[in-house]
């Protein structure tokens, strides 16, 4: 847990004092839980549990069959769009005296697996622990493999940025519904807490370009590091994104992105069927569609794998746009983020033990993002 938990803080940074490391990173993930908490009152104040317990009493749960299928082909495909452009790697972006050689499928699927779970322990911690997993089963350079994890979330960002603006515009006419309502259910508080949190962020900003400033020794190191250290891995880590240009199978990479996401619709929709809510409240693959992508506004803050962000932007969005009502939108959400936060752990933690791989290797391996490579 604790190497999970380092693994979340920017490890791009010149190396701290082992106690500054601990501080920092305790800070960060203390701050997302506080936030993921703050943001799961928020989402589920005046809701009744027992009418929650209900819902998932009715709910019908041979569904579960097609969505589990529906997540492993996802990430089947996804999977296979990574092993596509890890092969076009250079054998530079290997580890010195290791033999270049193709990336097994089950290794790569471990190595998301793990990612995932990691993202539930600690915000953006999935994509570090699913790169220095790799990187180390595979011999490659941390930096090249993290390359070809950023080309991935470039396409998906592509992509989203399509889902949010074709939901968007299919639900146009209740988008200022939505907007009032997001702001009602915010306390008058948390704007005094997001006012202090930014000016404690500005002194803090403020406090280290005075540092710099005032000490040039400090200045120097930072250049002596970014030249013997940040330009090195710069230079592996363009390794890793111009394979997006150099694959010899754009059209294989492109088509395992658009069903990676058919994927993703179908499992925004059925949670809609098991829970008998579709029909009664008009709910069908286009608005799944347009929910799918304003849900996955709540993945990008920096709080566990989602947790409260989803639930909370979720409720919102079925409660306005649909005129649903908050248990029933509620439990949506739950069912929609618990299944996926049960699949995704175990799945990890599975891979993690086939595999032998301890968190301790995870730490170790992600730091080669430091490496003073020739």
């Amino acid at each position: 847990m604790r190497s999970l938990l380092r693994l979340s803080a920017p490890c791009i940074l010149p190396v701290l004092p082992m106690n500054a490391q601990r501080i920092r990173t305790w800070l960060f993930n203390g701050g997302s839980l506080a936030l993921a908490a703050a943001l799961l009152y928020l989402a589920f104040r005046g809701i009744p549990m027992q009418e929650l317990a209900t819902a998932f009493q009715e709910a019908n749960y041979w569904w579960l069959i097609p969505l589990v299928v529906l997540v492993i082909l996802s990430n089947v495909m996804r999977v296979i769009r990574w092993q596509l452009l890890l092969q076009t790697l250079p054998d530079r972006a290997y580890r010195e005296g290791a033999t270049p050689g193709p990336v097994g499928f089950m290794t790569a699927f471990a190595s998301t697996m793990i990612g995932y779970m990691a993202n539930y322990i600690a915000p953006r911690a999935g994509e570090f622990a699913r790169t220095g997993h790799l990187a180390l089963k595979q011999q490659l350079r941390f930096s090249s493999v993290l390359g070809t994890v950023v080309v991935e979330r470039i396409l998906d960002t592509a992509v989203l940025l399509l889902a949010l603006g074709s939901g968007l515009w299919y639900v146009r006419d209740r988008l200022g519904t939505l907007a009032e309502e997001a702001a009602f259910r915010v306390p008058p508080w948390t704007e005094d807490v997001a006012f202090w949190s930014a000016v404690v962020v500005g002194i803090a900003a403020l406090g280290a370009m005075l540092g710099a400033w005032f000490f040039p020794h400090v200045a120097r190191r930072l250049r002596a590091w970014y030249r013997l250290v940040v330009r090195p891995v710069l230079r592996h880590f363009w390794d890793g994104l111009d394979t997006v240009r150099t694959t010899a199978h754009p059209w294989a990479v492109i088509a395992t992105t658009v069903g990676m996401w058919g994927g993703y619709l179908l499992m925004a929709y059925i949670p809609f069927r098991m829970l008998h809510i579709a029909v009664p409240y008009g709910i069908g693959l286009a608005d799944a569609w347009a929910l799918m992508a304003i849900g996955a506004l709540g993945l990008l803050v920096p709080a566990p794998g989602g947790l409260g962000s989803f639930h909370y932007i979720t409720i919102v969005a079925l409660a306005t746009l649909y005129q649903m009502p908050e248990a029933p939108a509620a439990s949506y959400a739950v069912l929609t983020h618990a299944s996926q936060l049960i699949f995704y752990t175990g799945a990890g933690a599975l891979c993690l033990a086939f595999y032998g791989t301890g968190l301790r290797e995870l730490r170790e391996a992600s730091a080669q993002a430091a490496e003073a490579a020739e």
